[in-house]
């Protein structure tokens, strides 16, 4: 006599796995490299995303529909990870310039010494995450960008002080 083994559900099981890590999404949500999301919500979904993967290595050995979930997983982790990268340069990017765009016509040496510690704060930010950009070109093209931005925020800085410099001459 022959038993027919009946199929599993790997659709219910997924979403048991991803209501179970608190990842809302279908198919990993395809749409999520668009949405802007902020640090902490995307570096807890690496975490989760991490440890669905590791969790999962044993029955993706067994279970090939499995595997290729998995596989769904990792490429989400990607994204996420690119995510995360994209983040932190453009925020750091961003104080600098708002701090640039700022400076008043009556800025004082403490502002331009602010502005320059942030500027040695992206900087820190860029190089910190070096080792990160050789993960893709797209990361590495986009580190590169942001690397040269640091010389162009020195110039800028240095402009608006002589700027400020020559208001303070013609002031006296």
């Amino acid at each position: 006599m022959k038993k027919n083994k009946s199929t599993i559900d790997t659709n219910s099981i997924h979403k048991g796995l991803i209501d179970n890590y608190n990842i809302d999404d279908p198919k990993m949500k395809k749409d999520a490299s668009t949405n802007v999301q902020d640090f902490q919500s995307v570096a807890e979904s690496i975490e989760k995303l991490e440890r669905i993967i590791e969790d999962g290595k044993d029955l993706a050995k067994k279970d090939d529909t499995y595997a290729e979930f998995l596989d769904g997983v990792k490429t989400n982790l990607e994204e996420q990870k690119s995510q995360l990268f994209k983040l932190k340069l453009t925020n750091a990017e961003s104080n600098v310039s708002q701090m640039l765009s700022d400076v008043e016509e009556d800025a004082t040496s403490n502002d331009f010494i602010a502005i320059e510690r942030q500027i040695k704060k992206y900087s820190e930010v860029i190089f910190a995450l070096k080792a990160e950009a050789d993960d893709s070109l797209q990361q590495k093209s986009l580190w590169s960008s942001h690397h040269n931005k640091i010389e162009i925020f020195h110039k800028r800085l240095q402009k608006k002080r002589i700027q400020r410099s020559v208001k303070a001459s013609k002031d006296r």
